[in-house]
């Protein structure tokens, strides 16, 4: 659906901001969606509890954001569980799950990782179980995310 799509995107968006060393994902907006810029993620760490500042923790995001003890795949930012699907049919879920692999590139059956396919991934998503992970010696994919949502991956 292009619910689902949209969100694999978002999640795949915010996934490498997680990732950026100037930036992060530990402050987002009503939707749970990340500040794109850091203007915004230092306004919302200046005013905890301001509106429109959903914080997803201290641990989402290194300094000057938060305490992670670094940037990139040790921070914890994990994807959306549990959203609301729009207009389900009777038969369908009225919530779904995403999961995303930090520093990896993947398409349906396969991901690319680096630090030599040790990504495991994260969120509430069962998505990525059943794809082989492919390692890498070499840091080619480090700083990308690929993520998957209610079965829709945002490649």
């Amino acid at each position: 659906t292009k619910q689902l799509n949209m969100f694999a995107k978002c999640m795949g968006q915010d996934c490498v901001q997680s990732l950026e060393a100037t930036n992060a994902c530990r402050f987002m907006d009503d939707n749970q969606l990340c500040y794109a810029y850091p203007t915004a993620q230092q306004w919302c760490a200046d005013n905890p509890g301001g509106v429109g500042c959903t914080d997803g923790g201290a641990d989402w995001a290194a300094a000057p954001f938060g305490t992670a003890s670094a940037t990139g795949a040790a921070a914890n930012w994990t994807p959306r569980s549990q959203v609301p699907v729009d207009h389900p049919e009777a038969s369908d879920p009225t919530t779904f799950d995403c999961a995303c692999m930090k520093d990896c590139a993947c398409s349906t059956s396969k991901c690319y990782c680096a630090r030599g396919g040790t990504s495991t991934s994260v969120g509430a998503g069962t998505d990525f179980a059943n794809i082989k992970i492919q390692g890498s010696s070499y840091s080619a994919k480090m700083g990308e995310c690929t993520c998957s949502c209610g079965g829709v991956m945002g490649v």
